[in-house]
């Protein structure tokens, strides 16, 4: 579990980067190839998801047992507002948890995150995240508070630079003493491929004090296959005595051939001598939507993989797309369908009228107009390029003054 804890360690330091937070984000949502240099294809974290239900296994009579369920609620801009986890006590469900999101009325970013514990009866403050913008609308600073006996007390802070094209090129983390301040810990250098798009190297290291200057610790080394996707990432911790980079641990990404889904991930402990040795794996269920359906954990023991826990997405999906609007036959559609740039959608309009079409991503936020104006009937073709967009399902929306309709496509890379 060592390496566990020192690999979240340097994934969380690294929380939401260069497109902000927009919603409460769980770890998989850090793993996005484009800021951190893990996982390129984004598991669900938007106002699609409504419930997650999870179960535990229980090994002494291999039976699954309600663990946590979780129910996200909204504001009217469909931004999360309240994310409540129960937790299954005695036949019944209880409060545990909850988070509180507070956002920025300009830019929709969130700035604060407040969580509450239950576990005592009414809510209590427990911990309380706060996120800085720069004027790029990068976050520059990350700053984790918790509740003390009176007040809020300032824990540890995560700071951000990026260099002239925007990419994170630094996070530095320092803790909080009573004694001291503010005292620097860890600080990560993330490294670019030729083309700049993707981390293939991300070095740790850890402040020296008595010399004043930081020390390589440790790194993260990241390939990539021919969509871009992560494939491989190794960790390496520096070894004194052999000044040398010595292997940690290791996650193999393995994604579906034909839409290009993460179907599982697995971990690998270094041996220290020449084997990576299975611990862990969690496998992913996608609808053919392209929505998660469930993922299943799973540890290693001896020979053979061993159940763990469970978790099942209830989803909305057309929340704040739909809108209220009846829907009418446009027979809109769009081909090829799974594509990768491009695609042409294809309507037909029964009768001469103003039209809007708009390009949604899967939490309901608008991507793009693709037209705005008043069309004869008959059929109408447009091309749709996603050049800049990340692999996964996309809505458009066909709206009119009476009616709309919607259709989902999913872009592959």
């Amino acid at each position: 579990m060592l390496f566990l804890r020192y690999y979240l360690h340097i994934t969380v330091i690294c929380i939401i980067l260069t497109s902000g937070l927009t919603a409460q984000q769980p770890l998989e949502w850090m793993l996005e190839k484009n800021e951190i240099g893990l996982s390129s294809y984004k598991l669900p974290n938007d106002s699609s998801i409504t419930e997650i239900f999870c179960e535990r296994f229980e090994e002494t009579n291999s039976t699954w047992n309600n663990h946590t369920f979780q129910t996200n609620d909204y504001n009217t801009l469909s931004q999360l507002e309240r994310e409540l986890v129960q937790s299954w006590f005695n036949s019944a469900w209880i409060d545990n948890s909850q988070i509180l999101f507070t956002y920025d009325p300009t830019h929709g970013k969130v700035t604060e995150q407040l969580q509450q514990s239950a576990i005592n009866g009414p809510w209590e403050n427990s911990i309380r995240f706060s996120y800085t913008y720069d004027s790029n609308d990068q976050l520059s600073l990350f700053l984790h508070q918790r509740w003390g006996n009176i007040g809020w007390d300032d824990y540890s802070r995560t700071a951000y630079t990026y260099d002239a094209n925007g990419r994170l090129e630094t996070t530095t983390f320092d803790l909080w003493t009573n004694n001291d301040g503010w005292v620097p810990t860890t600080q990560t250098t993330f490294l670019y491929d030729g083309a700049g798009t993707d981390v293939i190297e991300s070095q740790s290291a850890s402040w020296d004090a008595v010399n004043a200057e930081w020390d390589v610790d440790g790194k993260t080394l990241n390939t990539y296959n021919a969509n871009g996707d992560l494939e491989e990432q190794i960790t390496q911790i520096w070894a004194n005595f052999s000044g040398m980079f010595q292997n940690q641990g290791r996650w193999i990404f393995s994604y579906d051939s034909l839409d290009n889904t993460l179907t599982e991930q697995t971990f690998y402990q270094w041996d220290n001598v020449s084997t990576w040795n299975p611990f862990s794996r969690r496998q992913y269920t996608w609808s053919e939507g392209g929505s998660l359906r469930n993922y299943l954990d799973q540890w290693w023991l001896n020979t053979f993989w061993i159940n763990n826990r469970r978790c099942s997405y209830t989803y909305d999906l057309i929340t704040g797309i739909a809108e209220n609007a009846p829907i009418q036959d446009f027979a809109i559609s769009n081909h090829p369908n799974p594509f990768n740039p491009q695609t042409t959608i294809t309507f037909q309009l029964p009768e001469a009228q103003q039209v809007v079409l708009s390009v949604f991503d899967i939490s309901g936020r608008q991507i793009e107009t693709l037209l705005e104006e008043y069309l004869t009937a008959g059929q109408h073709t447009i091309n749709f390029r996603a050049n800049n967009l990340p692999s996964g399902l996309y809505f458009y929306r066909l709206k009119s003054d009476r009616y709309s309709a919607v259709g989902k496509m999913v872009l592959t890379r």
